[in-house]
């Protein structure tokens, strides 16, 4: 099995404009590059919602933010001031997230 690489990721990221204290979804978390990607331009302040279907994907882009240096909180993970908040759903709900 090969893991999956983000297209256009850096030309998707750029475009996002991504600034510090922002608010971001990646509803289609996945492995979650685009999620690395758009934490990494937080510096250190913000919040990140990663929602996916799978629960797998969810659990293994958990441990890499744990990994990482995040740590667990009641309902998020935070590493600074950057949080994240991670769902396992469909996207298609993301008015009742």
């Amino acid at each position: 099995m090969s893991k999956h690489k983000p297209v256009l990721q850096k030309e998707a990221i750029d475009a996002l404009g991504v600034k510090p204290k922002g608010f971001y979804i990646d509803a289609t978390l996945g492995g979650g590059g685009h999620a690395l990607s758009i934490i990494e331009k937080l510096k250190g302040d913000g919040t990140l919602l990663g929602i996916d279907l799978s629960a797998n994907a969810i659990k293994a882009f958990k441990e890499v933010l744990l990994i990482a240096g995040y740590k667990e909180k009641e309902d998020y993970l935070q590493n600074g001031k950057i949080k994240i908040y991670l769902e396992n759903d469909n996207y298609s709900s993301l008015t009742s997230i």
